[in-house]
């Protein structure tokens, strides 16, 4: 099967096995920042070196693939010294969003529509935390 420049030939396109490999920084890493603060027992920590272990293990999947990875980390300065009450569920639902944005990225046959669900998926989590952190701020003044 031919395919043009913008599209992925059909044996480059991950399987759902490479997918969900794929997936498994992210999701570590979101997890680890949602909880954040809410374990006693360091899990958390546990998560952030278990992320880092698997970035190493899984270089090919890509360079901006690599960064988009990353962008949990951004998130969680954005959420410095904010209440765990009220960002758990905050950072839960930024990091469904990067999880959709990688699971899209790693499904498209096209690597123009991967790499926008990438992007989109990325600002949309730091917008969504740099607007709910605004909020949290506007409602606790004197902080």
């Amino acid at each position: 099967m031919e395919s043009t420049s913008d599209d992925r030939p059909a044996s480059r396109v991950l399987t759902w096995e490479e997918t969900a490999a794929g997936l498994l920084p992210v999701i570590v890493l979101s997890l680890a920042i949602t909880l954040e603060g809410t374990s006693t027992s360091g899990f958390s920590g546990v998560l952030i070196y278990t992320f880092i272990l698997l970035i190493v293990a899984l270089p090919a999947i890509g360079i901006l693939f690599g960064a988009q990875t990353l962008i949990p980390l951004v998130v969680m300065g954005t959420w410095d010294e904010i209440a765990v009450t009220f960002k758990t569920g905050w950072e839960l639902v930024g990091g469904l969003i990067l999880v959709a944005g990688a699971l899209a990225y790693l499904r498209a046959r096209s690597r123009w529509l991967g790499t926008a669900a990438l992007l989109i998926s990325a600002l949309l989590a730091l917008r969504l935390a740099n607007a709910a952190a605004d909020m949290y701020w506007r409602a606790t003044p004197g902080r």
